[in-house]
């Protein structure tokens, strides 16, 4: 009896706490969806009625256009739907220096547009410079409307061009003149030539061949906007190179003080230095920038030198300067000394420029050179030998052909040196006597046998030769 009526009161006790709990629950979510429909009819209790039959006026979302009341200046029209002024109002500012104080005017024609109005000094220097500030800093960001000109009163009508935007920004506009001037010509020709020589053959008598030549003299200044700058001349006669030019330049510098490009040039450039101990130089063709970092000022340069540094040394109204000439790069084959004799009292001739100290006069000379043009006239074979006429210094160890020693036979001024002569050594009255060594045939061989024993090369050259014109040869006294 007892387990059961304990069962009876668990069941009781279990039956009504879950009544408990869902009359709770129903509570807690009535009062929400109140709590919750009081909050919906306040946010838009303002709404109008849908299901209402009383008309509504839709807003208007573009601002309604006002006239303004004071200056152009002062009241600056920022609507873009509102026309601006038209062309034909003329607004000008004008100082009057009775009142010191500027006046601002609208007129058409001599009429006025509208009533003046005054500021004063230091009202009109603030407005400037306002104004400037504003478009420094609009031409930084590179705004600029569709009719290139710059602030943000743009025509939402008209095309925005991005491009061109940039262009100017980087370039300073985008006007592009180019400016070239010069001639160019072109010489254009054929060359023909008969020899009439019977020693060539006849396929060699005739030849020929185009002749072309062109001549270019130009100069071109050009600009692309403000900032780029282009200057070229070249001239194919010119003498040195430092006339022909080009030079490209970039200045953005007086555009904008915060730029970290500076200048940009290439071609021919300079790199002149403040400083005394180093010094730069002003004929350089490369590369070059400026750029700067706050208050730090970097210049690069990248090129090559065009030019060489001298000094002159002038004494008593003469220049004296020291020079070295390689043997190789001596003029070839244009200076000669007839014999050792001339290069012996060279010197002392010429110890006292303009007046040469020497007795030795040259009256009469023949000079023949190796046939190399193919003439016809005054040409011969002959056998050049190196020590005709030597009394000393000669080339050959040949004993028969080395003058005797002794007194000068052919003394100078001076008495002690021997003046060049044929009959200086044996060798010209060897060469007289001996008819084997005068025939164009045998001549070789027999200067190279007894009693002259000569080294071909060194001692004598057959070559065939021309005589050269008096004209070709000067004439100096030595």
């Amino acid at each position: 009896m007892r387990s059961e009526l304990y069962n009876i009161v668990a069941r009781n006790t279990y039956w009504f706490r879950m009544t408990c709990s869902r009359t709770i629950f129903f509570v807690l979510l009535g009062t929400l969806m109140v709590l919750a429909a009081k909050a919906e009819i306040g946010t838009h209790s303002k709404l109008p009625d849908p299901y209402s039959t009383v008309a509504t006026t839709p807003v208007d979302t573009v601002p309604p256009i006002k006239d303004r009341a004071g200056s152009y200046l002062e009241n600056e029209n920022r609507n873009p739907f509102d026309l601006r002024d038209p062309k034909i109002v003329e607004q000008s500012i004008e100082f009057e220096p009775e009142s010191n104080s500027y006046e601002i005017t609208e007129k058409i024609g001599d009429d006025y547009f509208r009533m003046p109005t005054y500021m004063t000094t230091d009202e009109y220097l603030k407005y400037k410079a306002q104004k400037q500030e504003k478009e420094y800093f609009q031409r930084l960001a590179g705004i600029s409307s569709a009719g290139g000109e710059i602030g943000p009163d743009i025509d939402p009508i008209k095309k925005f061009d991005l491009s061109k935007s940039l262009i100017d920004r980087l370039f300073g506009g985008t006007t592009v003149d180019l400016n070239p001037k010069g001639n160019i010509g072109i010489t254009l020709g054929y060359d023909y030539q008969n020899v009439q020589n019977p020693v060539l053959l006849e396929r060699q008598q005739n030849n020929g061949g185009f002749d072309f030549d062109m001549d270019i003299q130009m100069n071109m200044d050009g600009q692309i906007g403000d900032k780029l700058k282009l200057n070229a001349n070249y001239n194919t006669k010119s003498t040195f190179d430092f006339d022909r030019q080009l030079k490209l330049a970039y200045d953005s510098e007086q555009f904008s003080e915060d730029e970290i490009l500076k200048k940009i040039e290439a071609g021919n450039v300079s790199l002149p230095l403040k400083s005394t101990l180093i010094q730069g130089n002003q004929s350089l063709f490369g590369l070059k920038t400026d750029l700067q970092f706050g208050r730090l000022k970097l210049t690069t340069i990248i090129s090559q030198q065009n030019s060489e540094k001298k000094d002159l040394k002038i004494e008593k109204g003469a220049q004296i300067q020291e020079f070295d000439i390689e043997v190789d790069e001596y003029d070839e084959n244009r200076h000669f000394f007839l014999a050792h004799y001339n290069r012996d009292i060279f010197e002392r001739g010429l110890s006292n420029l303009p007046q040469i100290s020497s007795l030795y006069n040259i009256t009469k000379v023949e000079v023949w050179i190796t046939n190399d043009r193919r003439e016809t006239e005054n040409t011969r074979n002959i056998v050049a030998l190196a020590d005709l006429g030597e009394s000393a210094r000669m080339t050959t160890n040949n004993p028969n052909l080395l003058p005797k020693p002794g007194l000068p036979i052919h003394p100078d001024i001076s008495g002690t040196k021997e003046l060049p002569d044929n009959g200086a050594n044996p060798i010209y009255n060897l060469l007289v006597k001996d008819q084997m060594a005068r025939d164009v045939e045998s001549s070789v061989s027999s200067l190279r046998s007894s009693p002259y024993n000569m080294i071909a090369s060194r001692d004598f050259e057959k070559v065939r030769a021309r005589k050269l014109r008096e004209s070709s040869i000067p004439s100096i006294p030595n």
